[in-house]
């Protein structure tokens, strides 16, 4: 009966307001100390949140002495035109099958500038979110605890994410959660679901927004890493089940593709326009893509920056970084040698301090030398290779998620 998952707060690191965040996806944040990196011990937000497995059975004294309490997300947003912190929390009812969801945009003082609340009918919570002017947007993807993975988690003889099972025939959905305010009928926050076909969403780089000419309606376009149906489909709808062990098994695991999904929204409701690999990157492998933090949310980011595998339509590590331009469709690569044992991890895209182009940074692990580098990338001309790299004086595991740090952000 022992239900509690050790949360190991090593999914992501976010700074903000003074405060330095290391997040897990099914727990609560832990604070650090930005000095030593000393942990000070998990963020509850001014008690709004309790630490324990991210569940509920809708009866708080059970919830109590089951060890039940709330999960951050991994990946905050921030919207730097409002200089706020988008950060949300959720909890399964696996009785009922609803996700319960809270949504709160944090100012630098870390006060709440804006709330929403809302449940909806899912297996699980998702993964990642985009936003827009307008709108919180998730990715739903179909996946369930069935009830044998429930009482095997409820007895302790298994952890939640081992018997999660995915549907890889049924629709995947997208959220439109109002963030302006707008409420339904029913007086809760207007949240529109769009079907697409069956894919599995992993991460966001950003969504954008436009209104039409006519002030009539609003075209949301969202663009994400995922893997196509079959990456589902090939492990009988296991969750994850190519990534256990000591290294993830490239033969059974899906390429991941760069996706746009196209959405329009007018006060009538929502329509599905577009969901499609971007086009020309059909053969491409990839992961990770990020655009300029000013960049996410707004009515058109310029490029995306991300891993890259291959161009073969495979499965594969990560062994370089591109860049993508959304208006064009062109795509500059840079990659290490292909046996030369170099890995790359997720990027982090920094604006120049000249206020046009951007930085990329991204580490990499060589392999045969057991060793550890940042590289930094002129974002504005990614083929030339790194402009430098810098070793590091002990190797680091592989990593992801990570954020860039301006000098004196957490003080002297």
């Amino acid at each position: 009966m022992d239900t509690k998952i050790k949360n190991v707060a090593n999914t992501h690191v976010v700074c903000w307001g003074g405060k330095m965040l290391a997040l897990y996806e099914t727990g609560l944040p832990y604070r650090l100390d930005g000095s030593d990196l000393a942990t000070l011990g998990p963020e509850t937000f001014g008690e709004e949140l309790r630490e324990g497995t991210a569940a509920t059975l809708g009866f708080e004294p059970l919830d109590s002495v089951l060890g039940f309490g709330d999960a951050v997300t991994a990946h905050p947003h921030i919207d730097q035109r409002q200089r706020r912190l988008i950060i949300w929390s959720t909890k399964n009812n696996p009785l009922d099958g609803v996700v319960e969801f809270a949504v709160t945009e944090r100012d630098e003082q870390w006060r709440a500038r804006a709330r929403v609340a809302f449940r909806t009918r899912a297996g699980t919570a998702p993964h990642d979110c985009a936003f827009t002017n307008s709108f919180y947007v998730f990715a739903e993807n179909r996946m369930e605890l069935p009830p044998e993975g429930l009482a095997k988690y409820l007895l302790g003889l298994a952890g939640p994410a081992e018997g999660i099972q995915a549907d890889p025939d049924a629709p995947s959905r997208i959220h439109l959660v109002a963030r302006d305010g707008a409420r339904d009928e029913a007086g809760g926050p207007r949240h529109l679901v769009v079907e697409t076909p069956p894919w599995f969403s992993i991460h966001h780089s950003h969504a954008e927004e436009e209104v039409s000419t006519d002030g009539t309606a609003r075209l949301v376009t969202l663009y994400s890493a995922g893997w196509k149906r079959e990456g589902l489909a090939r492990n009988g709808g296991r969750f994850l089940a190519a990534w256990v062990g000591r290294a993830p098994d490239f033969d059974a695991i899906s390429p991941t593709h760069y996706w746009r999904t196209r959405i329009e929204v007018t006060g009538s409701g929502a329509r599905l326009l577009e969901h499609a690999v971007f086009p020309g990157l059909e053969a491409v492998c990839m992961d990770h893509p990020h655009v300029l933090p000013a960049e996410e949310g707004g009515a058109g980011a310029s490029y995306a920056y991300m891993t890259y595998s291959n161009c073969d339509g495979l499965s594969s590590p990560a062994t370089g970084w591109a860049r993508l331009d959304l208006r064009s469709g062109g795509l500059s690569v840079w990659q290490a040698p292909r046996r030369g044992g170099c890995f790359a991890q997720e990027p982090v895209v920094v604006p120049k301090a000249a206020g046009t182009g951007a930085w990329m940074l991204g580490v990499m692990d060589d392999h045969r030398r057991n060793a550890t580098c940042l590289c930094v990338f002129d974002g504005d001309d990614m083929e030339r290779g790194p402009v430098c790299r810098m070793w590091l004086p002990v190797r680091l595991p592989y990593g992801l998620h990570g954020s860039f740090l301006p000098a004196g952000s957490l003080g002297d």
